[in-house]
């Protein structure tokens, strides 16, 4: 709970202040016949010194100054002014407003002025009624014949920087603040120091030389002793401070200017090394940079000594030559920036023959029209003029035209009339006289392809007591019978797409005379059907062997081949099965034990080697 308290001074009314925190409990007081508010914190309003004693001496200077503090224990604005009674005191300044702290300077005029005592009396008013008075006294002595030495500046400080030149003189102006006659001598307790004159009559000066050859860094300090004999305050001293700083530092390189060699598309020059010292004092932290996409430097800042490496490159850049400008900089140095030039200078290159592309694959089917022509780019991806010439070595090959300038183009046109299904190659030869890489040769192939028939033809079938075996022609999708006098073809679902001979297994009804078989190819266009007498009765004695392989990982890959044999590793012609994964073989003899193998076949013909071997026997 906070602490309350009430203020009953006379005339005002009762102040409620409180103090604390409430941890999560509000109280609400209510005074009858009062009414509370929060009491500012008492202002404290105090004066320091609280007289003030001044002595002078008549027809003589006018005594020091002396301030007078005033201060309170809050930080609220207070205004305030001041008055005094006296034509010989002067205040500055006379009013203001104060929060903490406020200063005035008490000043005496003592001219005119008789030797004797005068008082005073300074009154401090506040706009809150703080109000202080200070008394003053003023002690005006008579002339007395003594000397007093005045010095002036009370002390002497002198710059300067490491191996640089010397501060500027400084002068020490001697006075006399009493009587009669003040005869001064003047001495130093420092090497670096030097007076002149070292004596003299007041009102007179010494001029106080610093010389800062061979002295390091830093603050040295020394003492100025003035002396005359008979005066009342002999002697009197001067303090004097000498502060050296380390000379700045300045910027030293090793090159002054750089120079880069280089052929057109060629290799890059070679990289260059620019270093970087301290020739002053101090520490020289520099940056670098330069105006030339084709200039790189790195690293691009750091401490003296240090380097940056520079590297060009002169891709892009036709021949001629390439100016620039590395600026150095170091924030004080006493030279920054620095600028080092930089030529490159690029040589024209040789010719060099580019071919797009550098392969070229055609496809064309036999007995068709031929491929379409393509063309092979030619560029001069090196210097000076590329006058080119191309040839092949295949009849089956043209190109037009056989020579030309870079950049341009030759068509390459295949005609496949007469040229049996397989894989053909050739070559193109680009030459070109002062190329740097001629001869160049890219790489034709042509694959020719038997016709594929879009349609499939059963071409034989024939019935047995319970089924058929089918013989089919073409990439056959669906293969569908019908018997006797049906109107409806009924679909075999047992049929694998593409498969060349089929056994169909059907026990026929009896009374079934004939049955006919159809098929239809990629084409959806379906085959005349092939039609036989059927004499219902025992299945032939002969068995089928399904087999099932895995696709090959090729992304090219057509067609399967199935090899079939009565001993292992020998093997019959294979039957071409297109692009499936399982096949069926019909006609198996009862008995017989067969091995198999699959191997599989690219777009351009290639045959893989072949799979395991599996086998089977017949019963």
């Amino acid at each position: 709970m906070g602490l309350l308290s009430a203020n009953h001074a006379t005339g005002r009314r009762p102040m409620l202040t409180s103090r604390g925190t409430c941890q999560g409990i509000l109280f609400l007081v209510s005074l009858i016949s009062f009414i509370l508010s929060a009491a500012p914190e008492a202002q404290a309003f105090q004066v320091s010194p609280t007289s003030l004693n001044f002595t002078g001496l008549e027809g003589g200077s006018n005594p020091p100054s002396q301030t007078v503090i005033f201060s309170k224990n809050n930080k609220s604005p207070l205004g305030w002014t001041i008055t005094d009674d006296a034509t010989w005191l002067a205040v500055t300044p006379l009013s203001g407003t104060m929060r903490k702290t406020a200063r005035v300077a008490i000043s005496i005029n003592t001219k005119g002025l008789a030797a004797g005592s005068y008082t005073a009396t300074m009154t401090i008013t506040t706009n809150n009624g703080d109000n202080a008075s200070v008394p003053v006294t003023l002690t005006v002595t008579s002339g007395s014949t003594s000397p007093t030495m005045s010095l002036s500046p009370s002390s002497l400080t002198f710059s300067g920087t490491q191996g640089g030149a010397n501060p500027a003189a400084k002068t020490l102006s001697i006075t006399n603040t009493g009587g009669g006659t003040l005869s001064w001598t003047v001495s130093d307790n420092a090497a670096w120091l030097s007076l002149s004159p070292a004596s003299g009559t007041a009102p007179s000066s010494a001029t106080a030389s610093v010389n800062t050859a061979g002295l390091a860094a830093g603050t040295y300090n020394a003492t100025i002793t003035a002396t005359a004999t008979g005066a009342t305050n002999t002697p009197q001293t001067v303090p004097v401070t000498l502060t050296v700083t380390a000379a700045p530092p300045t910027i030293g390189l090793s090159l002054t200017s750089i120079l880069f060699t280089g052929v057109q598309s060629g290799a890059n020059p070679t990289n260059q090394t620019l270093s970087l010292t301290n020739t002053g004092g101090g520490t020289l932290s520099w940056s670098v940079s330069d105006t030339a996409t084709w200039l790189t430097l790195s690293p691009a800042s750091g401490t003296a000594p240090g380097s940056t490496t520079m590297s060009v490159n002169t891709s892009g850049l036709t021949a001629g030559s390439y100016n620039a400008t590395i600026t150095v900089a170091a924030t004080g140095a006493t030279n920054t920036p620095q600028a080092v030039p930089v030529t490159l200078t690029v040589a024209a290159a040789s010719p060099t023959i580019g071919l797009s592309p550098t392969s070229l694959s055609f496809t064309g089917t036999q007995g068709g029209t031929n491929p379409a022509a393509k063309t092979v780019s030619i560029t001069n991806t090196g210097g000076g003029t590329l006058s080119w010439t191309v040839g092949d070595n295949g009849a089956w090959l043209s190109l037009s035209p056989a020579s030309g300038t870079a950049p341009g183009s030759a068509t390459a046109s295949v005609n496949t009339a007469g040229l049996a299904a397989g894989t053909y190659n050739a070559t193109i030869t680009a030459t070109a006289t002062g190329a740097t890489n001629t001869p160049q040769a890219v790489a034709v192939t042509l694959t020719v392809t038997a016709p594929v028939s879009q349609s499939a033809i059963v071409t034989n079938m024939v019935p047995d007591g319970s089924g058929a075996t089918v013989t089919i022609q073409g990439p056959g999708q669906v293969l569908e019978f019908i018997y006797n006098a049906q109107s409806t073809y009924t679909g075999i679902s047992s049929f694998i797409a593409g498969t060349a001979s089929f056994r169909h297994t059907f026990s026929w009804p009896q009374g079934t005379t004939f049955a006919c078989y159809r098929t239809r190819g990629t084409d959806n266009l379906y085959t005349e059907q092939a039609c036989a007498s059927v004499t219902p009765g025992p299945p032939p004695t002969s068995g089928t062997a399904t087999l099932t392989w895995s696709a090959s990982t090729s992304s090219d890959v057509t067609a399967y081949k199935v090899y079939l044999g009565t001993a292992s590793g020998v093997y019959n012609p294979p039957t071409s099965v297109g692009n499936l994964t399982t096949y069926q073989m019909l006609n198996l003899t009862t008995g017989q034990t067969y091995y198999f193998s699959v191997t599989a076949v690219d777009t351009s013909g290639n045959e893989s080697s072949h799979s395991n071997e599996v086998s089977k026997s017949i019963y």
